[in-house]
């Protein structure tokens, strides 16, 4: 029987761990973008393993080598697409993570997909 100890990342975390690690200051740029122009309070990116009809590319990182292919997308727009549901939206924003702390990712898998925080603390991100 496989054990794994509670704070392992399972392998598609450890994925988006290692591209968070190679990505997050220009995530956390972008974030701060969306909330200062104030396009948003809540700024979502999606990592996918296929395009989906969601978001818009970030084309600063396009080029890169990485596990997940990334779009930047806002709470609206996952409400207008029913992927948060107009009953769901107060649940999501109780959940929140500040988005000046955390990433907030919608990782979309062939067999699953949700919401996932990243803190950008511990990674140098430049001002």
């Amino acid at each position: 029987m496989e054990t794994t100890e509670y704070n392992a990342p399972t392998p598609v975390l450890a994925r988006l761990q290692e591209d968070f690690e190679r990505i997050h200051e220009y995530l956390f740029k972008l974030s701060d973008e969306i909330r200062s122009e104030r396009i948003s309070r809540y700024p979502i990116f999606i990592a996918q393993l296929q395009e989906i009809a969601l978001g818009k590319p970030i084309p600063i990182i396009e080029h890169l080598s990485l596990n997940y292919s990334y779009n930047v997308s806002l709470l609206e727009e996952l409400v207008k697409k029913d992927i948060i549901t107009q009953d769901r939206i107060l649940v999501f924003k109780e959940s929140w993570k500040r988005a000046d702390k955390y990433a907030c990712f919608f990782l979309v898998t062939p067999l699953e997909a949700g919401f996932v925080f990243i803190p950008f603390d511990g990674f140098q991100v430049a001002e």
